[in-house]
């Protein structure tokens, strides 16, 4: 007897259903304001185009991106797998091990990262080497209400990053937890090699619903930044969306994202609502040059600042 392949969905969309309002309570409230940090050469690009560049995960400043999420979920898998008594689930959690990361050569995440605050030392230090840096506000609420002109079909997420261990590896628990009893109950009396299909579907559902993870957790160090992401995946047969530019790690693939509104004062442009530009020796000149960019391409009511923090980062 084999079991059919989609005998598992209607069980799998109310666990998702389940998982999704697990991670809506993780992602809290929107702040009213969301910071990208960027250099001139950035901030000119951005503002010109009105669009983001989203990077290739890889080729961002924590080199440790989705492997340190791997890591923790295969640590929990390998544990379940120990105890397990059911052999089917045995055998979906064993296979989990190698098919749960979706960005291992099948998928690719870009990024395009916010700070919810605009003065931030390690921020500025980054971005130092050119005028001080500068930190986009853009109206959290704003970004991806609506697919853009750009690209009609390009799909993207707006994630708050985590950094509580024990909180990761609670939501990567409860999708094998919940995925593990699905199977276990639908399997009973089954052989291994019977459930194979639905083992199959099981390792389907876990890398989905484990790849919304893999972009939006990183290790306890980088809590500072209180970081939010914006994602965007491609898919195999979607490269042709895929630019190339110059970066700090060298030939950097992204892609160019149109998180602007459909309507309303913002329309075609990115909901900016403030510009932060970081310690520099002369703040009135660099404040000058801001406004007159600003109202040079089309954006108006945006209010500029400089970092208050007492140092002399440039200098």
């Amino acid at each position: 007897m084999t079991l059919d392949f989609a005998t598992l969905n209607p069980s799998l969309e109310k666990v998702s259903a389940t998982i999704a309002e697990s991670r809506k309570h993780v992602q809290a409230a929107l702040p009213e304001l969301l910071f990208h940090y960027t250099n001139s050469s950035g901030m000119r690009g951005i503002l010109e185009s009105s669009r983001l560049w989203a990077t290739n995960y890889r080729f961002l400043n924590d080199a440790s991106e989705v492997a340190y999420g791997m890591t923790l979920f295969e640590s929990i898998a390998q544990a379940r797998l120990a105890k397990a008594e059911n052999d089917v689930v045995a055998e979906f959690l064993g296979r989990t091990l190698h098919t749960a990361n979706a960005f291992d050569g099948m998928f690719d995440c870009y990024i395009a990262c916010f700070c919810e605050r605009d003065d931030l030392l390690n921020q500025w230090r980054v971005y130092a080497g050119s005028g001080g840096g500068y930190a986009l506000g853009l109206k959290a609420k704003e970004i991806g209400r609506r697919w853009g002109q750009l690209n009609t079909t390009q799909d993207f997420v707006l994630r708050k990053v985590v950094y509580n261990v024990e909180l990761q590896k609670n939501l990567i628990a409860e999708v094998l937890n919940l995925t593990s009893l699905v199977l276990s109950e639908a399997t009973q009396a089954v052989s291994v090699a019977d459930a194979n299909s639905l083992i199959a579907r099981c390792c389907q559902f876990v890398r989905t619903e484990v790849a919304d993870y893999l972009f939006c957790f990183k290790h306890p160090a980088f809590a500072v930044e209180e970081e939010w992401r914006l994602c965007h995946i491609v898919s195999p047969g979607e490269e042709e969306q895929v630019l190339f530019r110059d970066g700090p790690y060298g030939l950097t693939p992204s892609v160019c994202l149109d998180p602007s509104p459909m309507a309303g004062v913002h329309h075609n442009k990115l909901p900016l609502a403030r510009i932060t530009h970081g310690p520099v020796p002369d703040p009135a000149n660099v404040q000058f040059a801001i406004n007159k960019l600003l109202r040079a391409k089309g954006y108006a009511f945006v209010g500029v600042a400089g970092s208050v923090l007492p140092v002399r980062i440039g200098l």
